[in-house]
């Protein structure tokens, strides 16, 4: 995948996916962090839809959580 910015679309999915798979393996959003290494403020804006950054960040993001970004977007 390239390093391209998000479209509306896919930030909507991303973000409805990361939070049902925080929920449903009853992670909180610090969970996330510690996991991912990833901030807990750019986990929450990712959850929040306001997010704007790379594709590449959120593959690197939900492999860490055993996800294929591919199946998501």
């Amino acid at each position: 995948m390239r390093n391209k910015k998000l479209g509306k679309i896919k930030l909507v999915k991303a973000a409805t996916a990361l939070k049902t798979i925080r929920i449903v393996k009853k992670y909180t959003q610090n969970d996330i962090k510690e996991l991912t290494g990833y901030s807990r403020s750019l986990i929450s804006s990712i959850e929040r839809g306001i997010w704007s950054g790379k594709l590449s960040t959120l593959k690197t993001l939900f492999g860490k959580l055993g996800i294929d970004v591919k199946k998501i977007l």
